[in-house]
């Protein structure tokens, strides 16, 4: 199989970081790379049908000549990137770029945005959380103390680790990743062995592949635990995003949260299903 990096790309200095770290990756994991612009401006709205085409094509046309100078600018000349861009939704652009026999992994900064404004709007990594059935890798570009030679890969028993994604992303870091630490965070009250259980399976799983530990922290709000462990030990986040139905509502909320922390590294998988 292929493997492909998608970089969303909005021009901010953000981008500049992610893109220095997506290439030096892709490198490593012998990658290609997709750079994707979404254009969003506003088009008349009382404008007829052609007139807002031609409109929406000139823009493109724009924001390809400055992406592709964009890129140049940060990385040089490279002709194993590709560029995209589009005023479709996002989700349709990454979903038009599919193609067969090829791993898709989205990369996206996480911004230091106000809480408001990640409040009412959201933010691109939740959304593509969300809708997206890719792995979903999103940093804080603003952090450039991130070790990417550990993993922490939070878990529940009641919601297996969707293996495949989980060996597809080994796939892009194996010539860097020294350890994996997998961990559950549970409340007092809840019971311990049947979790216990299923972490002892993964560490036995793929111990034969890498240094391989587990815990369990046991406290009245997870995910205030795992912000703090995360913060003072330097490694990617990997969790598994939530499913549509109500009996996933915790993962959704707990996916969400873990992004709009802003300051940690997040590998999302997406679901078994």
């Amino acid at each position: 199989m292929k493997k492909r990096f998608i970089v969303l790309i909005d021009f901010s200095d953000y981008s500049k970081h992610l893109l220095l770290l997506v290439n030096t990756w892709a490198k490593k994991a012998n990658a290609e790379v997709v750079l994707v612009h979404q254009v969003i401006k506003p088009v008349p709205a009382l404008a007829t049908t052609d007139v807002i085409d031609k409109l929406k094509q000139s823009l493109r046309e724009s924001a390809l000549e400055e992406l592709k100078a964009f890129a140049n600018e940060v990385i040089g000349d490279n002709n194993n990137i590709r560029f995209r861009v589009d005023t479709a939704h996002l989700i349709s652009i990454i979903e038009n770029l599919e193609v067969a026999n090829t791993i898709d992994y989205i990369f996206v900064g996480l911004n230091d945005r106000p809480a408001i404004d990640r409040l009412f709007l959201g933010s691109t990594a939740s959304e593509l959380s969300k809708q997206s059935d890719k792995i979903i890798l999103a940093f804080p570009t603003q952090n450039t103390d991130i070790s990417v030679d550990k993993l922490y890969v939070g878990v529940k028993e009641k919601y297996p680790v969707n293996e495949k994604a989980f060996q597809n992303l080994i796939g892009i870091m194996k010539d860097v990743i020294r350890e994996i630490h997998f961990f559950s965070s549970l409340k007092p009250a809840e019971e311990q062995e049947t979790t216990e259980k299923y972490l002892q399976l993964l560490n036995t799983r793929y111990g034969s592949q890498i240094d391989a530990s587990y815990t369990i922290y046991r406290n009245e709000k997870p995910i205030n635990t795992v912000k703090e462990y995360m913060l003072k030990n330097k490694g990617l986040l990997v969790i598994q995003k939530g499913s549509r139905t109500l009996a996933d509502l915790f993962r959704k909320f707990w996916t969400t949260e873990m992004i709009n922390s802003a300051n940690i590294p997040v590998i999302i998988l997406p679901n078994n299903n």
